[in-house]
């Protein structure tokens, strides 16, 4: 028996495709613009990297914890719900 073809989920699966290499790449771009940025050894860029240095140091990750347990219950949720869609 031949599977059907359903231009729906080919058209989601492409569009998940696109989206998740367009992200890495644009992600990959800029981490990569500012790594081009603050190599020089300037003055200026030296005072400029030690001071983002300094900043990502006194990043307090408390502050995020309940960002991120609500990012992960809502994938969860919608994980789910997509689980009761497909096989529901």
């Amino acid at each position: 028996m031949r599977p059907e073809l359903d231009l729906f989920y080919l058209f989601r699966y492409a569009l998940v495709l696109i989206c998740t290499v367009y992200a890495a790449l644009q992600i990959a771009s800029s981490l990569w613009g500012w790594h081009r940025y603050l190599t020089p050894s300037r003055r200026e860029t030296a005072v400029l990297r030690q001071y983002v240095i300094l900043q990502l140091l006194r990043l307090r990750v408390r502050r995020f914890i309940p960002d991120v347990i609500q990012i992960v219950l809502l994938l969860g949720v919608l994980g789910y719900l997509v689980r009761l869609h497909h096989y529901g």
